[in-house]
């Protein structure tokens, strides 16, 4: 009924002479932040997400008339839609999780469902499927490395990721480089996981960027520097001597980084949803105190989290598990400015081939680094030597503390030796 009703508004629309915009759906919608940045580029965006939490934040994400529904990404029918974006989860894939193991039942690694939409609906003209650019050696290569630093001419952050399928090049300001050498002022990856850090973390938590550096006679680094030009743009005030803070301590500028483009944030364009903080103010006021009797129902119902509460440890949303609940959804959203960039250059592909008949397959150019259709093979495996995805203790992507060492020990032995070439 839904798709004939759809169908019916896009026959109207071309009687009257109204434009209907493509169509695509958003799968693994999270906090809804592809979304928003496909929105912003022209696209009429539908999100689907499993996790009710998630759910509740996507759904307070995007401008009027966005659409997010709770569903299983995996049984959507696709066959009205003529692009998809899908982030499907990487707790398996992601250098943060050495182990691969994940607890969670949002957690399934779904890159082989995403890759395959391709050849289970023709409708699709074009197909996003972006996830962590990993270095484990049992995970393969899926797409092309890109970094987010690399669709703004003044871009907030760091943040390597992986993208396959098939879909038409984005505008870049810079060649691709896993480091951000380039770009001084940006802050290295975002992660879900930003409420676990803390300065004295070995395994990297969360960034450390937020942690100011000074030398020896207490005088502002230059790394302290560049960092708080970030903060500045972020929204954050710059640290004094001494101070140290948690990112995860402010949402608000998290977000800012997270829309990936200064000039974007100076502007005002995509501020944090305010339900999110209104939800966090609320609880941050009534910090300790007991619910009485039917408060916590109204609390609930005000934000309409009934069906959201059980989700949470006991039932029970605290300040700390809410704000907890926002970094991780920032951590695991895609920057806006770069799902912005490829979704303007889906739609002036689509245009460009608008009066073309045919199989819009056939006429739409495709990015021509496409790995996506690369599978299981051995040739795409992440080879310690690679000069894609260096090994290297600068990485944002690789944890301290890791198998992957240090500079100062590449190449030696257990002790440190350095091991000598056999001779030829």
């Amino acid at each position: 009924m839904k798709l004939i009703m759809e169908n019916w508004r896009r026959y109207l629309n071309e009687q009257e002479g109204v434009k209907s915009k493509p169509k695509c759906a958003v799968l693994f919608d999270g906090g809804g932040y592809a979304r928003v940045g496909l929105e912003a580029a022209g696209w009429d965006c539908t999100g689907y997400e499993l996790n009710p939490i998630a759910h509740w934040f996507g759904g307070h994400h995007g401008k009027a008339g966005s659409k997010s529904q709770l569903a299983d990404a995996t049984s959507v029918d696709l066959s009205s839609f003529d692009a998809v974006w899908a982030s499907p989860p990487c707790q398996t894939r992601s250098d943060a999780n050495p182990s691969g193991i994940s607890s969670s039942k949002y957690s399934k690694d779904l890159i082989d469902f995403s890759l395959d939409l391709w050849d289970k609906y023709e409708n699709l003209k074009i197909l996003w499927v972006e996830n962590v650019a990993t270095t484990k050696k049992d995970q393969r290569r899926f797409g092309t490395p890109s970094n987010a630093s690399q669709y703004s001419e003044n871009p907030t952050q760091n943040r390597i990721r992986e993208i396959g399928g098939k879909y038409p090049k984005p505008e870049i300001y810079s060649e691709f480089s896993r480091r951000y050498i380039n770009f001084p002022n940006i802050c290295p990856t975002i992660v879900a996981t930003e409420f676990k850090a803390g300065k004295t973390t070995t395994r990297r938590g969360g960034t450390r960027w937020a942690f100011k550096s000074f030398d020896e006679n207490g005088g502002e680094t230059e790394f302290g520097k560049e960092r708080n030009n970030v903060r500045k743009a972020a929204g954050m005030e710059p640290l004094k001597h001494g101070e140290s803070v948690k990112l995860s301590d402010y949402p608000k500028e998290i977000h800012n980084l997270m829309v990936g483009d200064v000039g974007f944030i100076k502007e005002g364009k995509f501020k944090i949803p305010e339900e999110w903080m209104e939800v966090y103010e609320d609880l941050i006021q009534r910090g300790k105190k007991r619910w009485v009797e039917g408060e916590y129902k109204e609390f609930l119902r005000k934000h309409r989290l009934e069906n959201v509460y059980k989700s949470f440890p006991n039932g029970n949303i605290t300040a700390v598990r809410w704000r907890n609940e926002m970094v991780r959804v920032m951590g695991n959203g895609v920057v806006i400015k770069k799902a912005y960039e490829f979704g303007r250059a889906g739609i002036k592909e689509l245009e460009r081939i608008e009066e073309m008949e045919g199989d819009p397959r056939d006429f739409i150019e495709y990015s021509e680094h496409d790995l996506g259709d690369v599978k299981n093979s051995t040739e795409t495996e992440q080879d310690e030597n690679s000069t894609e995805i260096p090994q290297d203790e600068n990485s944002t992507e690789i944890p301290q503390g890791e198998s992957q060492g240090s500079n100062k020990t590449k190449g030696r032995g257990k002790k440190g030796k350095r091991k000598r070439k056999p001779r030829r």
